[in-house]
């Protein structure tokens, strides 16, 4: 018979035994969400370009936050993202490689491109997987965070759901001017 020294013990390891299968069963859930998203599970760009279009009308200049196009090449279209510095970018835009020659990296639309606003959506690109392209949502709520995919062919939204994402509340904040 234990003695009453020995009850918190045997009470603890007790309730360590009990925990190990919810703790292995809370990893599992989990990571799927981090393979997913792990380094390098996209397919590689070509070329990435970014165009400075200078100073965001937004911010002091001393802070020098920058207007930015950024253009990502893929093999069968290009992906571009312009950013004034405010929270989600302005546009994105999707344009299909028609013969051998890319579109350039330039705030104008060719034929076809699909150019994608808010409220249609309003993120930041994430990756391309072969034919489709993945955006993020501008802002989280609760850990979560939006996500879209299009399919780079017709331009057509084919998904839309959220992933849990802890590092939202990761981040230190920017220090103050």
């Amino acid at each position: 018979m234990p003695t009453a020294r020995r009850m918190p013990v045997l009470h603890f390891v007790l309730f360590l035994t009990c925990l190990a299968p919810l703790a292995q069963f809370a990893s599992a859930q989990e990571a799927p969400a981090r393979s997913a998203r792990a380094e390098g599970s996209f397919d590689s760009q070509v070329k990435k370009e970014v165009v400075d279009r200078g100073l965001s009308p937004y911010y002091d200049p001393r802070r020098n936050v920058r207007k930015e196009l950024r253009c990502y090449f893929y093999p069968t279209f290009v992906v571009k993202e312009y950013d004034e510095g405010q929270k989600g970018s302005e546009w994105l835009a999707i344009s299909r490689i028609v013969g051998q020659t890319p579109p350039s990296c330039a705030m104008s639309h060719g034929i076809g491109e699909k150019v994608i606003i808010s409220p249609e959506w309003s993120g930041y690109f994430m990756g391309a997987e072969g034919r489709l392209v993945f955006f993020s949502g501008q802002d989280g709520t609760d850990e979560g965070m939006p996500f879209v995919v299009y399919d780079s062919t017709n331009g057509t939204k084919v998904f839309e759901d959220s992933y849990h994402d802890p590092s939202i509340f990761n981040r230190k904040a920017d220090s103050s001017i």
